[in-house]
């Protein structure tokens, strides 16, 4: 049995989340979060496939970690909103 209850609502989640993340950070050392730095983002190469362009980049999180990421990007214009996703968050744009 948990020892711990299912939020009821959303905001009963939301409060959850806080939670959760405070201890998950305590648990691996990161109660305060590095400093920000530029992501210094570049593409590496971009590859035109059928109805979308896929992007090879690279980012820094911090300086001397770089990260590979791959975007994929539609060649058309696409009316409306647009989910992007994020590490943090999912995005609308």
């Amino acid at each position: 049995m948990l020892g711990w209850g299912l939020p009821k609502d959303a905001q009963a989640w939301r409060r959850r989340r806080t939670q959760v993340e405070i201890g998950l950070r305590k648990a691996i050392g990161l109660e305060a979060l590095p400093e920000r730095t530029p992501l210094n983002a570049r593409t590496l190469a971009t590859h035109h496939l059928a109805d979308y362009a896929l992007e090879n980049l690279i980012l820094y999180t911090r300086p001397g970690f770089p990260v590979a990421a791959n975007l994929y990007r539609p060649k058309s214009p696409v009316e409306g909103r647009r989910p992007a996703l994020f590490p943090d968050r999912t995005l609308y744009y």
